[in-house]
């Protein structure tokens, strides 16, 4: 991987400042909102050459905050969509009580009236003689037309209603289905925040959120877990012999072998530069280690075809088992210590609290 820009400000010529100026300046101007709040500087702070490499480097490095920036906002996103989606669930399921209530209303409405008018229809054929031409029949006649038509215009009004409530259930199944299209590309760019676009392992973003989540599980189950960090000895000098380039194919290689290496339950991640991490979990540390070594000879064993021709590498690893009541930053922290006691004895194998594995 390329090296990140380093602006020395001993050593920045002083023709150089108003295009470093300008260029932070440019940067600030044109930085989306949705970055987060970059280092703001005042025009005039950036003419000294110190200020202004030291403004650039802050800069710099607060673009490589920005991937867990926006993947933090990812997941709120992700909430929020879930939280809408519940609601327009919610008032779906409000929705088809009202449009069942309603039409067990209209229907219980249409037999009663059906049931009077039949009532009343027989009431005016049993009239007698006597009763047919006088009021009797005439107020008999005139509540029946009524009732007619209020059952006409009582039927128009409940296909009215019904149709207004199917107007609103397609509005609110359009609705789920716009946010659950958005959610799920929200979960994809969170996804992509979680990948190394190098070699598509997981980031370390990604890496502490799962060890801490996987020491959590194995201390309330009482299950092993282990972790290995691997580097790649003396990548720098392959940088600087055959170029960046062949770095990142050097390093892609590597990914690729590790990855087909281990279980399905294991989690690689590329954390930084040529370091990796793997979450072994239901395994000790001394199963580790054995896996590690594995490792070890299957980095050193072949060497990486590139197209500055092949390249023998070597790795140093370190391992730690998860102890007791230990939290996942110790659990990292040893794991650390003993992949330093590693590239320090020149490339091997170390388990944290075991001394050191073999050549």
């Amino acid at each position: 991987m390329p090296p990140s820009p380093v602006l020395d400000a001993a050593n920045l010529p002083d023709a150089a400042v108003p295009f470093v100026r300008e260029l932070v300046l440019e940067i600030l101007r044109r930085a989306p909102a949705n970055l987060g709040s970059p280092p703001r500087f005042a025009a005039q702070e950036l003419d000294d050459p110190r200020r202004c490499a030291h403004s650039a480097r802050s800069l710099v490095q607060w673009f490589g905050t920005v991937p867990d920036t926006l993947g933090r906002r990812m997941e709120e996103l992700e909430a929020v969509f879930g939280s809408l989606l519940d609601l327009v669930q919610g008032l779906d399921g409000r929705v088809r009580r009202a449009v069942l209530q309603a039409r067990n209303r209209a229907e219980e409405e249409s037999t009663f009236v059906t049931t009077l008018h039949e009532v009343l229809q027989g009431l005016r054929a049993s009239l007698a003689p006597e009763h047919r031409a006088g009021h009797t029949e005439d107020l008999l006649d005139e509540v029946l037309r009524r009732i007619e038509s209020r059952d006409t215009t009582g039927g128009a009004g409940r296909m009215e209603i019904s149709a207004h409530f199917d107007r609103i259930q397609g509005d609110l199944d359009q609705l789920r289905g716009d946010i659950a299209a958005v959610e799920r590309q929200t979960r994809t760019l969170r996804q992509q925040s979680l990948r190394d676009t190098l070699t598509g392992l997981w980031n370390r973003r990604a890496y502490e959120a799962r060890v801490a989540e996987e020491v959590t599980r194995a201390m309330r189950y009482r299950f092993p877990l282990s972790v290995a960090l691997w580097d790649v000895d003396r990548f720098t000098a392959i940088n600087q012999q055959h170029g960046h380039t062949t770095g990142d194919l050097v390093l892609q290689a590597l990914s690729g072998r590790v990855l087909g290496m281990l279980r399905r339950s294991d989690f690689l991640a590329r954390t930084d530069g040529e370091e990796f991490a793997v979450i072994f979990t239901g395994t000790d540390g001394t199963q580790a280690a054995v896996a590690a070594e594995k490792i070890r000879r299957l980095v050193a064993g072949t060497p990486v075809d590139t197209p500055a021709g092949p390249i023998r590498v070597t790795a140093s690893v370190g391992v730690a088992g998860l102890h007791p009541e230990e939290t996942w930053i110790d659990l990292c922290r040893r794991a650390a210590l003993a992949l330093a006691a590693a590239q320090a004895d020149g490339g091997i194998a170390a388990v944290a609290g075991e001394g050191t594995g073999r050549r």
